[in-house]
């Protein structure tokens, strides 16, 4: 109850509580995990999903979470070969692909997450935030028209009228 009403200071020591009692209860090794995680307490977070997977393997939200926090870590390659593993298993499973393509955008590789991107939005052409973010990446590709472009047509999205704004700044409009 905790978690869901958004206290997560409270919910961590809950979870943490029931963990030091029952250690191998992955309910709350996979929260205390993710709530860890929140805190940019990456180390720990990695470690805690690397339990939880050993003990779920087949739960793949476990994988995608482990994933993330790699991910957030700056630790690109092993981000993106957890979520290939995902993907593997599950070809459409939404937060795996866009989740590869951001950290391969964060990564630098900006035409492995194009790639990607186009391949979930072709299957999924209305998907608004699959959208935003290929556009996000092309931008940081220096693919600043073409990632305009994108943003103008999702304009009435505050993400995307954010993304227009930024492009024209870094095109040089001002005004």
């Amino acid at each position: 109850s905790l978690y869901v009403a958004a206290a997560y200071a409270p919910a961590l020591l809950e979870y943490e509580w029931v963990l030091r009692r029952s250690p191998d209860n992955t309910r709350a090794l996979y929260q205390v995990a993710v709530l860890r995680s929140w805190r940019n307490e990456l180390d720990t977070a990695q470690v805690l999903l690397r339990r939880y997977i050993a003990l779920e393997p087949r739960d793949l939200e476990g994988r995608v979470s482990y994933a993330r926090v790699l991910s957030w870590a700056g630790q690109f390659d092993a981000s993106v070969a957890q979520f290939d593993t995902v993907l593997a298993r599950e070809a459409d499973y939404r937060d795996a692909a866009l989740g590869r393509a951001q950290s391969l955008g964060w990564a630098g590789r900006f035409a492995e997450a194009d790639a990607t991107y186009r391949r979930w939005i072709d299957a999924h052409p209305a998907d608004t935030v699959a959208h935003i973010e290929r556009a996000r990446v092309l931008s940081w590709g220096g693919a600043l028209d073409d990632a305009l472009a994108i943003y103008q047509r999702f304009e009435s999205n505050i993400d995307a009228a954010k993304g227009v704004a930024r492009v024209l700044a870094w095109k040089g409009d001002l005004i």
